[in-house]
């Protein structure tokens, strides 16, 4: 064999958990506060984190980051709705990969998720959330879904509320409800029901809580 032969042989090596030792380096630095470059604010609370790995697990801040001018560090406010347990939760899931899903907070993580647009997250999220709703969360699913465009998640809490309607019209919540959805929601050809006087109590007691706001809408309602 000869010598240039000899030089050109290379091996390769791969270290099968490089990617894990370096995102705990990247825990513990934003633990101390080392070489982060972004503050998030909601309300007076911050949160210093990385950019670079931010930016690697949604596209949110990829997109944000890309398109600042700004260079070196600096803070950031997020909308008020996102609350900061939930936040926080989020923020160690993009440099750990662990993230607690609960009953108690399925629906705060799921406004977060859906803000950062981490569909991976958003994906284990909905299916906790899809599990768990009731009548008591039913109509406030059914405003997140609509809001963020889960249509998946829309259709399936809409069928729930379709299928319950008689208890659902009994929460506190649906006497809050938005004139349009109170419409769409009793116009829907499949709503169970025993019988009509159901919806025409469900929507009598709806107007009886803001009856002077609400007199325009019963029109609306009966044409």
């Amino acid at each position: 064999m000869s010598a240039s032969s000899k030089s050109s042989t290379q091996s390769v090596f791969e270290s099968r958990n490089h990617h894990d030792q370096a995102f705990e380096v990247f825990y513990d630095m934003r633990a101390n506060s080392e070489l982060c470059d972004i503050t998030l604010k909601i309300g007076n609370l911050k949160f210093t984190a990385h950019k670079v790995v931010l930016a690697a697990s949604s596209s949110f801040f990829r997109q944000k980051f890309s398109s600042q001018d700004e260079v070196g560090s600096y803070e950031m406010s997020l909308p008020d709705f996102l609350k900061p347990d939930a936040m926080a939760a989020m923020l160690d899931y993009l440099y750990t990969g662990y993230l607690r899903i609960n009953t108690e907070n399925m629906e705060d993580l799921l406004a977060v998720a859906c803000f950062i647009k981490n569909e991976q997250v958003l994906h284990a999220i909905l299916e906790k959330v899809l599990a768990n709703v009731s009548i008591s969360n039913c109509l406030r699913l059914q405003q997140i879904a609509s809001t963020n465009n889960l249509t998946d998640m829309q259709d399936k809490v809409e069928r729930f509320i379709e299928w319950n309607f008689e208890h659902v019209a009994k929460e506190p919540s649906f006497l809050s409800l938005d004139a349009k959805v109170v419409k769409d929601i009793i116009k829907r050809d499949n709503l169970k029901v025993t019988n009509e006087e159901v919806v025409y109590d469900a929507v009598y007691s709806w107007f009886m809580y803001e009856r002077l706001q609400r007199l325009v809408f019963m029109i609306i309602f009966f044409a």
